[in-house]
């Protein structure tokens, strides 16, 4: 409903594994058929954007996701290329498996990339809500040692 609402024509999803343990409608297969019989498209592009990279490079030793290399790779890049290319022509909607973008890897690594770009990102809320992802705020004290926060993942995905 809200994919109709929001006049949605494809699902990008963006999970690195997109399977459900508790609600299996969600699972890569079974999503990719509901969208299609509703006349909505589907490309799985969680190899690429997905916010748990395969690579070990991409992770540091506290297990966080390193955006900051994440969004320098060629697959990367060209992902958000081919994101772009297709907005162009086609209303899209990335897909992940969190309903709160403050915590999820859309806003936090993609939609920042896409900002880069001059592509703005909203994002469809649970309650039917559209909110207009915004550039985090630069902080308001500087460091005493000039040192920024490591640009990563907002918790640790690998142990």
């Amino acid at each position: 409903g809200l994919l109709k609402q929001n006049e949605i024509e494809v699902v990008i999803d963006t999970r690195s594994n997109p399977y459900s343990r508790y609600v299996d409608h969600f699972n890569r297969e079974s999503l990719q058929s509901a969208l299609e019989d509703e006349q909505l498209g589907y490309m799985y592009m969680g190899d690429v954007l997905g916010g748990r990279p395969s690579d070990k490079e991409f992770y540091d030793n506290e297990g966080y996701v390193l955006y900051s290399k994440v969004v320098k790779a060629e697959q990367f890049i060209f992902a958000c290329d081919e994101l772009i290319a297709l907005a162009q022509s086609r209303r899209i909607a990335l897909l992940c498996g969190e309903e709160d973008p403050s915590h999820c890897h859309r806003k936090l690594m993609i939609a920042r990339s896409l900002h880069e770009r001059d592509v703005s990102a909203f994002h469809i809320r649970g309650d039917g809500n559209v909110e207009k992802d915004l550039l985090p705020e630069p902080p308001l004290q500087l460091s005493l040692f000039n040192e920024q926060a490591p640009w990563r993942s907002a918790k640790p995905v690998q142990s």
